[in-house]
C-alpha cells in the first residue's frame, strides 16, 4: 500500500523528524511504501516579530553569537533528503494541496503537535481536508500541545475530523479533547519514536567522546532557563564530567553550558546512547534516554504543568516518576537516589503499547473505507 503522511517533518527539531523517520519505518517493515507529503507553511511572521523583541532586549551581539546554530539547516535537509522519502511535489498552502492532491492509498496525520492551535487557530491541512472524499484517512499520535483548547475550537474541530475513520493522539488529555469538543472516539497510543527500537543503524560508525554529561535543552523562560543551568552545574560537578550542549533552537538566548555541539539527527541519537548521563526539558530527549536505557533527569520545560503532562506521563508509564526534578529540588538531589530501571517492567509495557499502536494501524490499514 501507498502512504502519505502529514506530520512536522520540515523542522529543523531532532523529535520532529526522528518520529517522522520512525514511523515511516515502523510502515516499510510491513511492506508498505511511504512518503512524507512535503508540505512546508509559509514561516509564522510572529515568530519574527519575537525575535525583534528579543533583539531589542538582549542584544545584538549575543543575537549574533546565536546565529552559528543556522549550521543546523542544511544537516536536517540533508537528512530529510536521505531518510524521508518526500513526496516529488512541495506545497507551501491548502489550496496547492487541494489542487494536486498527491495520491496515495492511505494518508495519515501525526505525529507530533501538528493540531496545536497555538492560541489561534488550528492549522487545517493537518486535519488532511484536502483528501478528497471517500479516500482512507486516519490520525496516528496526533497532539494538541495542550491539555485545555477554548470553546471557539469546537466547531472546527467538529468540522475538520469529518471523514477520518479512526483517531488516535499522543496524550491522554488528547482524547478527552476529541470527546468533549467533537464527540468522537479517539485512542492514544505512543510516539512514533517508540516503535522503532534500535536507532543505532543512524550513528553506527560515528565517535564520541568516553565519558559526558549531555544537556538537551529547548527554549524555556528566564528563570526556568536559570535553574536548568544550576542543575547542570550540580550534577556535573557530583558526577565529575565535562559537559556536552545541544539545542535545535536558531534563536535562544541561555549560555550553555559546557561545550556546545551541533549534530545531525543521525548523530543526536548517538551522543544520547552514549551519554554518561542526560539532562534534558524535552519530551523527545526523555524518550531517547529510556530507548537506551540512559541514567537521566527531565525537567519542566514551562512553568504551568499541563505543558509538561507529556513528559510526566512518559516517566510514569514507565515507572521514572523520579527523573523529573523540580527547580526546589535541585539544591538538596543527589544521583544515588534514583532508582533502577525495572527492565522487566519496562519491556513489559513498551510491549504493550506496541502492540496497541500496530493494532491500531493494521486495523485502519485494512478496514473497507465508506
Amino acid at each position: 500500500m501507498k502512504i502519505g503522511i502529514m506530520t512536522y517533518h520540515f523542522c529543523s527539531n531532532y523529535g520532529a523528524v526522528l518520529q517522522a523517520y520512525a514511523l515511516k519505518r515502523f510502515l516499510e517493515a510491513r511492506g508498505h511504501h511511504v512518503e512524507m507529503v512535503d508540505y512546508r507553511p509559509p514561516n509564522d511572521s510572529g515568530a519574527l516579530g519575537h525575535n525583534l523583541r528579543l533583539l531589542l532586549q538582549e542584544g545584538y551581539i549575543r543575537l549574533m553569537n546565536r546565529y552559528s546554530s543556522f549550521r543546523l539547516n542544511g544537516k536536517f535537509a540533508d537528512f530529510r533528503r536521505t531518510n524521508l522519502s518526500l513526496s516529488s511535489m512541495h506545497y507551501n498552502s491548502l489550496e496547492e494541496l487541494k489542487r494536486a492532491c498527491p495520491e496515495y492509498d492511505a494518508y495519515i496525520c501525526g505525529s507530533d503537535q501538528i493540531w496545536n492551535p497555538h492560541g489561534q487557530q488550528f492549522h487545517e491541512p493537518y486535519f488532511l481536508t484536502f483528501v478528497p472524499e471517500g479516500r482512507r484517512k486516519f490520525s496516528y499520535a496526533a497532539s494538541f500541545g495542550t491539555p485545555v483548547l477554548e470553546e471557539r475550537f469546537r466547531a472546527p474541530l467538529q468540522k475538520y475530523l469529518q471523514g477520518f475513520s479512526g483517531i488516535s493522539v499522543r496524550e491522554n488529555s488528547g482524547v478527552d479533547l476529541i470527546r468533549d469538543f467533537a464527540g468522537k472516539h479517539s485512542i492514544q497510543v505512543i510516539d512514533p519514536t517508540l516503535l522503532h527500537d534500535d536507532y543505532s543503524e543512524l550513528y553506527k560508525n560515528k565517535h564520541y567522546p568516553a565519558n559526558y554529561l549531555l544537556v538537551y535543552r529547548l527554549q524555556q523562560s528566564a528563570p526556568l532557563t536559570r535553574n536548568l543551568t544550576r542543575l547542570i552545574r550540580h550534577v556535573a560537578l557530583e558526577l565529575n564530567l565535562p559537559v556536552y550542549s545541544i539545542s535545535p533552537q536558531r534563536f535562544r538566548f541561555f549560555l550553555e553550558t559546557g561545550k556546545t555541539v551541533y549534530p545531525t539527527p543521525a548523530e543526536w541519537c548517538g551522543w544520547i546512547a552514549n551519554a554518561s548521563f542526560v539532562i534534558t526539558n524535552s519530551f523527545h530527549g526523555s524518550v531517547f534516554s529510556i530507548l537506551n536505557r540512559r541514567p537521566f533527569l527531565s525537567f519542566p520545560r514551562v512553568a504551568r504543568d499541563g505543558q509538561n503532562d507529556r513528559i510526566t506521563d512518559l516517566l510514569h508509564d514507565f515507572s521514572l516518576d523520579d527523573r523529573y526534578i523540580l527547580p526546589e529540588e535541585i539544591d538538596s538531589f543527589r544521583i544515588d537516589t534514583l532508582a533502577a530501571y525495572q527492565e522487566n517492567l519496562i519491556r513489559e509495557r513498551l510491549s504493550a503499547q506496541r502492540h496497541k499502536a500496530a493494532e491500531y494501524l493494521q486495523n485502519q490499514l485494512e478496514m473497507d473505507v465508506k
